[in-house]
């Protein structure tokens, strides 16, 4: 499978840019140097000159400064310059010394990734260097949700806090590892730092992304269905609601239908009474002869019933003009009360009371009618005798026809109500049916998705399965293997704890090379750079070498060995002190960190060989090396040179042969020049003494360039030399001096 394009390259610390070759091998589309030191970052403008695909940026990253300009402290050691005042740093260098303090700019994690402007599609890395603000960078980018822009991220770490910023490594690979990042390379030859390497899987982010947006889909599900069962249930009660109204309006139509028989009943029975009264005006007025003298007698008593009868009908126009005004209130309520219907569903309720009080005030007028009839009846029975009445008679029984046709006219706006609600029902009802059918298709939605995921995860184990094979048999080494089946040969056979070889210590094939160096020569002194591993091998092959050339009788070998086993070092020392007693230890060793001096110390003593080597806890100092390095004026190395000068003046006299080995102490990208002092500390005090030197990972482009260095202080003094290269593990440079 091809390795994606790179994009964008971004440094934060890039320093002095001791990694500019690496990435002009990456070859990514653009490289973002950031460095705060003014002096660093004209120094890399001017390096990185020819290559247009890279920007300097002169600031730092700071997630608590909030973009404003902030106190920078620059060191002799320029690679621990920080924002925070140093605490485990001071002794970790007891030599170091402030410079200078910078007032640098600085922005947010947050404003850099919006300056970056980095494409989404695309593959970016991110280095940090930032020396106590490291942790803090990434938990902000984190919290933010821009720390998957990139795809890898590259995290130099002191293996203890320096600085009295964030320092949490635990909690920190937490995070990346719940950002689906894993640590895929770990460089801890520094035993002061260590370098991780975290990569981004973008499978298991696809996944989660894809969990979040199928939990999305489910939640929207529920809500949908909650929304169509309540809308399920708001249409039921609007369907039900509706159907009491039709009922009701039914029941007002059957009562409006046998009103209208009952006065159609009526009025039948009025007509047959009109007929009556027709025959008996008929009768009357053939009468009306013969009573005419009687007429005259009773006009005054008509005269009098005239005018009550005027006022009667007076009272009865009064009456009806206030059931017309009644009937035209009920009639506006109506259709006050079917426009209410139409905009709101809610106040059916008042509808319903309002044509109670209708149907209250209908029965009312139905009583007041009943009444009037009574009335009539009456003023009919006094008016027989003229036409008058009748006249009057037949304009009530038009007006009750007028009355008769409106309320069929208010049954068919009724009736229209009823079909606009039906409609409205039906309406209610494909909606419900569009709902049922959206709720089907989220459904088989869930399903694809589901089988999506199920497909996805079989392809992600069967993945990881795959990967896991390949680091295990990469890690199944055969030199580990080989080692191991040494340890337990020698476990067996001496029932001695076997030396243990790391990638910080030296390497199994340089251990075995400097075993034979000491068997094959008399060495009058061993000077270690850097105590470890081969500190226990050169005294333990001492010790074997000085016990073999005493060669004394069986029983003077068993008893040394046996109070060699018993840790008896004072009768011990007969044999394997140097002869002379103002001569030194056949050892002696520098170690700058506290830690592994008193690992090394706890070593020496268990194994009884503490009296051949004189350890000595050497913190680094400042050496200026302005000749040899054009980039610094200065490293930091052992604090050695008092006893080089003690050693100088013991073998004042003495043709000596030293045995020099150089493995400290840890170089990294911004001091990779550590060891240069080593050599010219040695040749200043002892120059006129046979010296083997040992400079170890000499694979290394920093060890190749201090051997250069090497060869041109030792034609400067014209010392006679001869140099081979140890092609192992790491390799190794054998210079022989004098």
């Amino acid at each position: 499978m091809n390795t994606p394009s790179l994009h964008t390259l971004v440094h934060i610390g890039a320093g002095s840019g001791s990694q500019l070759s690496h990435y002009a091998e990456l070859n990514p589309a653009r490289i973002i140097l950031i460095e705060p030191l003014p002096g660093l970052a004209k120094a890399l403008r001017q390096a990185t000159a020819n290559m247009p695909n890279t920007e300097v940026w002169e600031l730092a990253i700071s997630a608590a400064a909030n973009g404003q300009p902030a106190k920078l402290t620059e060191y002799n050691l320029t690679n621990a310059s920080s924002l925070h005042n140093a605490t485990g740093l001071l002794e970790l260098y007891p030599g170091i010394k402030v410079v200078q303090q910078h007032q640098v700019q600085t922005i947010t994690p947050a404003a850099l990734i919006e300056r970056l402007q980095l494409p989404t599609e695309q593959q970016h890395q991110l280095v940090v260097e930032a020396n106590g603000e490291e942790t803090a960078i990434l938990q902000s980018l984190a919290e933010q949700q821009l720390l998957t822009l990139f795809s890898s991220i590259e995290l130099t770490l002191p293996t203890t806090a320096l600085y009295n910023g964030t320092y949490n490594p635990q909690a920190l690979q937490k995070l990346l590892a719940a950002l689906f990042f894993e640590l895929t390379a770990e460089n801890i030859d520094d035993p002061d730092t260590s370098i991780y390497c975290w990569q981004l899987n973008p499978l298991k982010l696809q996944i989660a992304e894809l969990s979040q947006h199928n939990n999305n889909l489910k939640q929207q599900l529920m809500n949908s269905q909650a929304t169509s069962a309540e809308q399920r249930k708001a249409a039921k009660a609007q369907q039900t609601e509706h159907r009491a109204e039709k009922e009701k309006l039914n029941a007002n139509l059957a009562e409006q239908h046998t009103a209208n028989a009952s006065l159609t009943k009526q009025l039948a029975q009025v007509q047959a009474q009109y007929k009556n009264q027709t025959q008996q005006l008929q009768q009357s007025r053939q009468q009306l002869a013969a009573v005419q003298e009687q007429c005259a007698q009773q006009q005054q008593t008509f005269e009098t019933l005239q005018a009550e009868h005027k006022i009667e009908q007076e009272q009865l126009k009064a009456q009806l003009a206030e059931q017309s005004k009644s009937l035209e209130q009920i009639t506006k309520q109506l259709a006050l009360a079917q426009t209410q219907h139409k905009e709101e569903a809610e106040q059916h309720q008042q509808s319903q009371q309002q044509l109670t009080k209708m149907q209250e005030q209908a029965a009312h007028t139905q009583q007041t009618l009943a009444s009037t009839k009574g009335e009539l009846s009456n003023t009919t029975a006094r008016l027989l005798s003229t036409e008058e009445e009748l006249s009057k008679y037949k304009s009530y029984f038009a007006n009750r026809k007028q009355q008769h046709e409106a309320a069929e006219q208010r049954i068919t706006e009724l009736n229209q109500t009823l079909a606009e609600t039906t409609a409205q029902l039906t309406s209610l009802r494909e909606q419900l049916q569009s709902q049922q059918n959206s709720h089907s298709k989220l459904t088989a939605l869930e399903q694809k998705m589901e089988q999506l995921f199920a497909t996805q995860a079989e392809q992600l184990v069967r993945n990881t399965n795959a990967l896991g094979q390949h680091v295990t048999k990469i890690h199944a080494s055969s030199s580990r293997q080989w080692q191991a089946t040494l340890a337990v040969q020698h476990s067996l056979q001496h029932g001695e704890l076997p030396l243990q070889f790391g990638e910080a210590s030296i390497s199994p094939e340089l251990g075995q090379h400097l075993v034979s160096q000491v068997q094959r020569n008399n060495y009058d002194l061993i000077i270690e750079f850097g105590s470890g591993t081969s500190t226990l091998l050169l005294a333990k092959t001492l010790l074997n070498k000085t016990l073999t050339n005493k060669r004394l009788s069986q029983a003077a070998n068993q008893r040394v060995l046996t109070h060699h086993q018993q840790s008896e070092p004072s009768q011990l020392s007969e044999y394997v002190s140097p002869a002379d007693a103002d001569l030194p230890k056949r050892v002696i060793s520098f170690e700058h960190n506290k830690r592994y001096y008193q690992q090394a110390k706890q070593q020496l003593a268990q194994e009884n060989v503490d009296q051949l080597v004189d350890l000595q806890h050497a913190p680094l100092v400042d050496y200026q090396i302005a000749d040899a390095l054009q980039q610094s004026n200065s490293v930091l190395f052992y604090d050695c040179n008092d006893t080089l000068k003690q050693l100088a003046q013991l073998f004042n006299g003495r043709d000596a042969h030293i045995l020099v080995l150089v493995d400290g102490p840890s170089a990294d990208q911004e001091q990779p020049l550590a060891r240069y002092p080593a050599l010219p500390c040695v040749l200043n005090h002892l120059s006129a003494h046979r010296l083997d030197v040992v400079l170890d990972d000499f694979h290394r482009e920093g060890e190749q360039v201090i051997a250069e260095q090497w060869r041109a202080q030792l034609a400067k003094r014209d010392l006679t030399v001869s140099e081979q290269t140890l092609e192992f593990e790491k390799d190794a440079l054998l210079l022989n001096i004098n």
